[in-house]
């Protein structure tokens, strides 16, 4: 019995370390983990939330579209209120909205009053204008004895006539662009005499009326697209300064610039170096705006709308300045060609002579004790010497102010040499005399009226051939010193080459 417990014992502790050792041996028999082998890639890492689904693969990468830059047109029509109203009524789409507009423009119905043409970048912030600079008064001096009306000691500017400011991003296919622009028209509409007292004449204020629109939109390529409508404000106080009840509508259309071609050779293996000088040269035309329009609306080729422009009659194109500039690439050039007119800015009034009043002084000898208790006599204030004459107006502080031509220009060189970005901004200032257009201004300090002509644009252009810059036009009907619309708009061109 004894025996048999042993042995039922020895069994038990066999049974036990069979598995443990069966498990050892298991352990070291197990053959390793299968490893990748050299060339074999290893799998990414998926999801950890979704299982079962292998990574998507990222799609392929656009093909990069070859330099160019966009050109945008504004067109401005004036037509009768209740021939806009029929428009809308028809829900025309855009294409055929516009067509409408130009059937009526044929039959006598609508004008063109506005047209500006915009070429830039994708992403870049250009402004065009073309203003008269009206300087006014908006501070005085009181009246003084001999001088019964309040002095202007103080002006500001406000610019009269049409600008546009507009900053497009393009899309990655190249056919819609987002656009944020603010167009605006501002007119002199007269002057008024703002009056504080009945029996004064008043100090002269200008009246000014303005129209503007600040909006963003999508813009397809080559559609005309609605910006707007604007009309001239009514109840101004000025007479013949309200409006006659019709009302402007605004269209925008966009195009591409002439892509580089692919077969543009490079100039040279060394053209790229910054030694190398870059000369451009800047052409102006002015031609009849509704010739403009038709020849924009046909191509913004370069080339070909420059070719177009000078086979037109000498009577109708006309070129109106040829600037060269030569720089080097990355190089910022300034070329000015101009007078410097100064005008004042500060003023002294015309016043009658100051003179101290005299304080009186006692007749003896003051006892210390009774001086110390009155207190010193206050000094007064310089008082008007009664029936003396005026003394002049005078000015005490002058501004420059350039006129003429001024062209400033940074081109960067692209490696090949066959295409530059330009960053420039042409502009001119031209002197149109005194202010006028009351007759109470005669009695004021004489300010002068300039009027300016600017594009602040970036454009890419190709070496050896034209590059359209846009409109840059006079100012149209202003109202300000018997301005009127010349009907006239200006291109401008430039043309780079590498030497």
């Amino acid at each position: 019995m004894k025996t048999h417990r042993i042995l039922c014992l020895f069994a038990s502790v066999a049974l036990w370390l069979a598995p443990s050792a069966g498990g050892l041996h298991a352990q070291k028999a197990t053959p390793a983990e299968a490893k990748p082998s050299q060339g074999e890639a290893t799998k990414p890492p998926g999801d950890p939330f979704v299982k079962g689904k292998p990574t998507p693969a990222k799609p392929p990468a656009a093909p990069e579209a070859p330099p160019h830059h966009l050109v945008f047109t504004f067109e401005t029509y004036k037509m009768p209120q209740s021939a806009l109203d029929a428009l809308h009524e028809e829900a025309l789409a855009p294409q055929p909205f516009f067509d409408r507009v130009r059937q009526m423009v044929t039959a006598g119905q609508a004008a063109l009053e506005s047209l500006l043409v915009v070429p830039t970048r994708s992403g870049q912030r250009s402004t065009v204008e073309s203003v008269d600079e009206l300087i006014y008064p908006t501070e005085f001096d009181p009246a003084v004895p001999g001088r019964p009306f309040h002095f202007p000691t103080a002006y500001e500017m406000r610019p009269l006539g049409e600008r546009i400011e507009l900053d497009p991003v393009e899309g990655p296919d190249g056919a819609i662009v987002d656009l944020n622009a603010a167009l605006s028209f501002t007119r002199l509409a007269g002057f008024t005499a703002a009056k504080a007292d009945p029996n004064a004449d008043g100090e002269v204020l200008p009246v000014i009326a303005s129209r503007m629109i600040n909006s963003a939109m999508s813009c397809r390529i080559g559609v005309p697209t609605l910006m707007g409508t604007t009309s001239s404000p009514k109840g101004t106080g000025v007479t013949g300064a309200d409006g006659d009840g019709s009302v402007s509508i605004t269209f925008v259309r966009y195009g591409h610039s002439s892509p580089v071609p692919a077969d543009v050779p490079a100039v040279a293996d060394d053209a790229a170096d910054i030694s190398k000088n870059i000369r451009m040269v800047f052409r102006f035309y002015s031609l009849p705006r509704e010739k403009a329009r038709d020849l924009i609306a046909e191509t913004v080729d370069a080339d070909i709308l420059l070719q177009k422009t000078t086979s037109l009659p000498k009577d109708e194109a006309k070129l109106e300045r040829v600037v060269t500039v030569i720089t080097r690439s990355g190089q910022r050039s300034l070329t000015a060609e101009s007078g410097e007119w100064m005008y004042g800015t500060e003023m002294v009034p015309s016043a009658p002579p100051k003179v101290d009043a005299k304080v009186a002084k006692p007749a003896g000898p003051a006892d210390p004790k009774d001086q110390a208790a009155k207190p010193a006599a206050t000094p007064t204030q310089p008082v008007f010497k009664k029936g003396a004459p005026l003394l002049p107006a005078g000015f005490s502080r002058f501004e420059t102010r350039p006129t003429g031509w001024r062209i400033e220009v940074d081109p960067v060189l692209s490696i090949k040499a066959n295409v530059v970005d330009l960053n420039l901004a042409p502009e001119l200032v031209e002197y149109r005399g005194i202010v006028q257009g009351h007759p109470l201004l005669a009695r004021y300090p004489e300010q002068p009226m300039f009027a300016a002509q600017k594009v602040t644009t970036a454009v890419t252009a190709v070496v050896g051939r034209q590059c359209f810059l846009g409109t840059m036009s006079r100012p149209h009907d202003t109202g300000a010193n018997g301005r009127q619309d010349d009907g006239r708009t200006w291109f401008a061109f430039v043309k780079v080459t590498v030497e």
